[in-house]
């Protein structure tokens, strides 16, 4: 199917009855004068949110098309698939339930895309809204809520291999054509209430792979927010031991992609370098994280010591470059 110039703007929900209503207002507000469409994913729903979405939508008698989606299969990751298979335009947008978007969004977003041909992926900043006055700690840690700027400065991401999933603008094609050629998904993002996630940092990987650019836009803008119960101690541990999950297959993605674009010479220093330190943390301990790192690295350095995770990622790399460089369906 070929697709048409303009947006889906694609919304994936589980039990979002009561975050749409706010979604759907800043949604309305769109300056953007391209076609675009909305789509609602029902990930197994169990409150009203399809009849709020659809009576929200209709309040604003837009001429924006809303279509619901079922997925059954529960999970943010699966959500976001079905959604990018069902777009119907050449640019996405994941829009979070609790993502309130600039009303110039799509119109920079469109703008962006459409000059820089070598980005997949574009990505902006927020500020949060808190339902209740937010903890002292918060402000220190809010970055693990996709909070805040994602660079220095607008422009290609340079240092940084990944951006967030919330407001993320994607080019529809490559990530359908992973999709379609099933390329799965070796990280869980959000099921239910269980917080797992990296699944958004896993596309960013996977635009790496086929060789397509990331993308900061500071004047891309969205608020955030965030519930009470997101707000508390417990919730906020939950997280980061999440994320350290996530971070046994974040690791290996980031070891493949650095490690590649070595040569020869790179590479020997590096397994040098890396092989000493390591002998070193023997007698002088170093952090947990640096060491997972080290490790990962040397791993994509010596073909037989590879991990089974690096070896998947891999072949993913190896499909998803073919994908990219044939635009034809490779089984």
């Amino acid at each position: 199917m070929k697709l048409l110039d303009g947006f889906s703007v694609i919304i994936c929900c589980y039990n979002s009855e009561k975050r749409l209503p706010n979604t759907l207002a800043h949604l309305a507000k769109q300056t953007f004068s391209g076609e675009w469409e909305l789509i609602i994913v029902d990930n197994n729903c169990t409150d009203n949110t399809v009849t709020v979405a659809q009576n929200e939508w209709k309040k604003y008698n837009h001429r924006v098309a809303l279509r619901i989606i079922s997925e059954t299969q529960p999970g943010l990751s699966h959500a976001r698939r079905a959604g990018i298979l069902n777009a119907k335009y050449k640019y996405a947008i994941f829009c979070d339930d609790d993502n309130w978007l600039n009303e110039n969004y799509l119109k920079i977003a469109y703008e962006i895309m459409e000059s820089h041909p070598d980005v997949g992926l574009l990505g902006g900043q927020s500020k949060e809204v808190c339902e209740i006055e937010p903890p002292e700690w918060f402000d220190k840690v809010k970055h693990n809520y996709a909070i805040g700027k994602q660079a220095d400065k607008s422009g290609y991401l340079k240092n940084r291999l990944i951006l967030w999933g919330a407001g993320l603008v994607i080019r529809t094609h490559i990530l359908a054509n992973i999709y379609r050629n099933n390329i799965n998904h070796l990280l869980e993002d959000r099921k239910g209430k269980k917080l797992s996630s990296g699944g958004d940092s896993e596309i960013s990987f996977w635009f790496n792979f086929a060789n397509y650019r990331l993308f900061y836009e500071e004047m891309l803008f969205f608020y955030h927010f965030i519930p009470a119960e997101r707000l508390k101690y417990d919730y906020y541990i939950s997280l980061i031991k999440e994320f350290e999950q996530a971070n046994k297959i974040i690791y290996p993605y980031r070891s493949v992609i650095v490690i590649s674009k070595y040569g020869l010479f790179r590479r020997v220093f590096v397994l040098f370098k890396i092989s000493t330190k390591l002998l070193l943390s023997i007698f002088y301990p170093i952090n947990k994280t640096l060491k997972e790192k080290y490790v990962n690295d040397l791993m994509c350095i010596l073909p037989f010591i590879r991990s089974k995770v690096i070896k998947k990622i891999l072949k993913q790399k190896n499909k998803i470059f073919l994908i990219s460089n044939s635009h034809a369906k490779i089984s």
